[in-house]
C-alpha cells in the first residue's frame, strides 16, 4: 500500500494546530490550480508516489515560474520570493491544490505591483504546464476562512502527507 493510501488518520487537534499556525503569516491570495483531466492521462494511478511526484513537479515548475514573473531571470539569487503553502486535494478523484500565497515585500505599491502581476500570469503560467488545468485566485479577506478551509482534509493522511511547507522548492 503507498503513502497515499495508507489509512493514518490524524487527530482532529492537528488540524486546528495547523490553522493555528499558518495564521501567524498574513496572506495576500488563495489560489487553486486545477488539473481536469491532464493528470489523469497519463497513465498513472493517482494513489502512486510516482503520480504525486507528478503533480508536485507541475506545481513546482508553476511556482518558479511566477517568481520569475515577479523577479525577472535572476529570481534564484534573492530570498526575495513568494512565500506559499500548497495543500493538495482530491488526489484521487480531481487533484487540485490549493495555495496561501504572501506576497515579499512590505512597501504596498510593490505588494500592489506583485499582485498585478500574479492576478495577470498565474492561470496563462497554469495553462502551459498543464494544459486543460484551471486557476481561481482570490485575494484573502478572512484569511481565518481560508485557512481552515485548506487545512480541512488534514486529518485524513493523504492530505497531511501531501501539503507543501514554504521554502520547500528551495531558493535556486
Amino acid at each position: 500500500m503507498s503513502r497515499l493510501t495508507t489509512p493514518s488518520r490524524k487527530p482532529p487537534e492537528a488540524k486546528d494546530e495547523l490553522v493555528k499556525w499558518l495564521n501567524k503569516w498574513t496572506f495576500d491570495r488563495f489560489v487553486t490550480l486545477a488539473f481536469n483531466s491532464a493528470a489523469s492521462g497519463n497513465g498513472l494511478s493517482y494513489e502512486s508516489d510516482r503520480q504525486y511526484q507528478f503533480l508536485r513537479k507541475k506545481l513546482r515548475l508553476w511556482d518558479a515560474f511566477m517568481n520569475r514573473a515577479l523577479l525577472g531571470t535572476n529570481w534564484q539569487k534573492t530570498s526575495d520570493q513568494l512565500f506559499c503553502f500548497y495543500f493538495l486535494e482530491k488526489a484521487n478523484v480531481n487533484p487540485h491544490w490549493h495555495g496561501l500565497i504572501r506576497f515579499f515585500s512590505n512597501d504596498e505599491d510593490e505588494i500592489s505591483r506583485q499582485a498585478d502581476i500574479f492576478d495577470t500570469r498565474a492561470q496563462q503560467l497554469w495553462v502551459k504546464l498543464v494544459p486543460s488545468g484551471t486557476v481561481d485566485i482570490q485575494p484573502i479577506d478572512l484569511q481565518l476562512s481560508v485557512v481552515e478551509y485548506v487545512a480541512k482534509s488534514v486529518p485524513f493522511g493523504v492530505n497531511w502527507d501531501r501539503f507543501i511547507v514554504a521554502d520547500e522548492f528551495g531558493k535556486g
